[in-house]
């Protein structure tokens, strides 16, 4: 027997389940949870699953993950069409909110084993992957500058002021529309990649294609994709192709024919390598002490630069306090450089004070 109550998070009239065992044609997956996406009962429309896809795609964080997953599995994708339109409605969700393109993009790599018959050939089948490869492919080679172009001429063309900055919005709202799109899709590429569901020489591809356009939107997504991407080429066998790289960024960067806000993309992307591809919001915080400490060291390294002195070997240079040099103070290079081990040691102190003796800041 079957009744029917109204879901409190969308208008739908949800089955719930009362008797399963007289059910017959019952999904009898285990890992199925009593809901909507659980009943399989008859052939449904591809507009009715598509729905149900959309549904859970909207409720998709990473604390529902494992549970939605269950209930993606537990859809009957049977059919070419129907792969079609879940893979479309997982890329318009990525380029909607590109900062969760790492959830969706499990999703993709738990969704990988699906299959379906070819509508052209029945004894062939289609892979999840595939389809979502090549329309990922199809969002990365898209160019809008055609119609950007169409656009422009029709604004110049308009006959009143008032139909001309009309035709001026709606300008910059496809422009902005194909950037994030276009942003949205590289960092999904990225995160896919990261997964194994993309080789390193496909990402190698796109980076030099993107290299190849020299625009700005290029150099943007470039960022973008480098950042999401860049700690796991920077490897050992990929290490000279990636300082090929950006031994490019900095001659586009000494070029200054880029914008102010490309110009701060690329130095992020530099400083980002420097930091060993760690994001500063991601930093280990620093201790009162340590951060009063490497004060210390900044500012007598201004004071020495002020008065033109020429800084001391270690075992010369005497604090004003009268102690020695020691990894506590400022200890300096006859070539003015300052030792490393100075400041590493200064972070280092945290490791070992007591946990109720550091102070966050």
């Amino acid at each position: 027997m079957l009744c029917r109550k109204r879901c409190s998070r969308t208008n739908w009239l949800f089955p719930t389940l009362l008797n399963s065992d007289r059910i017959a044609g019952m999904n009898t997956n285990p890992d199925c949870t009593l809901s909507f996406a659980d009943l399989s009962l008859k052939p449904e429309s591809d507009h009715d699953l598509l729905c149900r896809m959309d549904n859970i795609l909207s409720r998709l964080t990473p604390r529902t993950f494992r549970q939605l997953i269950k209930e993606v599995n537990c859809l009957p994708i049977k059919s070419e069409a129907q792969l079609n339109g879940v893979v479309d409605l997982i890329i318009e969700k990525v380029v909607a909110e590109p900062n969760s393109s790492d959830v969706y993009a499990k999703l993709c790599r738990s969704m990988m084993g699906l299959k379906v018959p070819s509508a052209k050939n029945r004894a062939q089948t289609l892979n999840f992957r595939k389809v979502l490869l090549n329309r990922c492919q199809a969002e990365f080679v898209k160019d809008d500058r055609e119609m950007f172009r169409k656009k422009a001429v029709e604004m110049d063309a308009a006959g009143t002021p008032e139909e001309k900055i009309r035709l001026n919005e709606e300008l910059e709202l496809a422009r902005d529309q194909s950037r994030r799109r276009h942003l949205g899709n590289i960092m999904f590429t990225g995160e896919l990649f990261k997964l194994g569901m993309l080789t390193e020489g496909i990402m190698h591809d796109c980076v030099v294609k993107l290299f190849k356009k020299k625009d700005e939107e290029s150099l943007e997504r470039l960022c973008w994709l480098l950042s999401t991407i860049g700690k796991d080429l920077d490897s050992c066998k990929d290490k000279p192709r990636m300082d090929q790289y950006f031994n490019q960024i900095e001659k586009i960067i000494k070029e200054r024919k880029i914008s102010s806000q490309t110009h701060v993309l690329l130095q992020d992307l530099i400083e980002l390598r420097m930091r060993n591809w760690v994001p500063l919001s991601e930093e280990v915080p620093k201790t009162a002490d340590q951060i009063h400490k490497l004060a210390q060291v900044e500012e007598q390294s201004e004071d020495l630069e002020k008065h033109n002195l020429t800084p001391m070997k270690h075992d010369d240079w005497k604090h004003p306090s009268g102690h020695q040099g020691s990894a506590a103070g400022a200890c300096w290079r006859e070539d003015g450089q300052e030792i490393n081990d100075v400041k590493k040691a200064v972070l280092d102190e945290k490791d070992s004070q007591p946990i109720g003796d550091k102070s966050m800041v």
